[in-house]
């Protein structure tokens, strides 16, 4: 009996280790910083305002970045022109208030979250980019 407990946590030893080393890191700094470059464009209309950027921030599991975008333009007309901007994403409604981008590559998956804050004055969007290994 205490043989077959040693070799089933053993087992369980062996099987999380395998696990944990052949699981991807999430983008590398570089290619992910990249690609926040280019959302932040992408999602920035003419005249609006960018601010609260989070800087990157990383573990074993994904990397993160966010900040706010703030337009004239309503809810609508900003999900509208992200749609157009972010073609090569797959895009859904996640509620009234927040829409998602996804896009898969070779080892990665990127995922794009706009969440609408307020509409009144203007309407301020929190963008949240997660890129993790797929």
């Amino acid at each position: 009996m205490k043989q077959a407990i040693w070799l089933a946590i053993l087992l369980g030893f062996i099987l999380v280790i395998t696990w944990c080393s052949t699981r991807s890191p999430p983008p590398s700094p570089v290619a992910f910083q990249r690609i926040v470059n280019e959302l932040t464009l992408s999602l920035k209309p003419e005249g609006a305002l960018t601010s609260q950027y989070s800087g990157i921030t990383s573990d074993h599991t994904q990397a993160e970045a966010s900040w706010m975008v703030q337009t004239d333009l309503s809810w609508n007309d900003y999900i509208a022109r992200s749609r157009q901007a972010m073609a090569a994403y797959e895009d859904r409604m996640l509620s009234d208030d927040v829409m998602a981008f996804t896009r898969t590559t070779t080892g990665d998956q990127i995922i794009v979250t706009l969440q609408r804050i307020a509409t009144t004055p203007e309407t301020r969007i929190r963008v949240t980019v997660v890129g993790r290994p797929n």
